[in-house]
């Protein structure tokens, strides 16, 4: 029978995994803070902030959905 031999691709797609997924990590927590305390309404009222907080709230949800897919992609 033959030995296994370790593929170099995977064990490089691993080390990308341990890299990125903390960077994710940090970005989603990083985002979340700021994220609540706007949503508190006591950092700006008005009809400009709720754009800005629409626009907040979209940005902060295409980052989640792009950390997901990029940590999908190395899964």
């Amino acid at each position: 029978m033959a030995a296994m031999v370790s593929n170099p691709l995977h064990e490089a797609l691993r080390n990308a995994l341990r890299i990125v997924g903390p960077m994710v990590e940090e970005i989603d927590s990083g985002i979340e803070t700021p994220f609540r305390q706007f949503q508190s309404g006591t950092v700006w009222t008005g009809p400009t902030a709720k754009l800005f907080g629409d626009q907040f709230a979209r940005l902060r949800s295409q980052a989640r959905a792009s950390g997901e897919r990029i940590v999908g992609e190395l899964l």
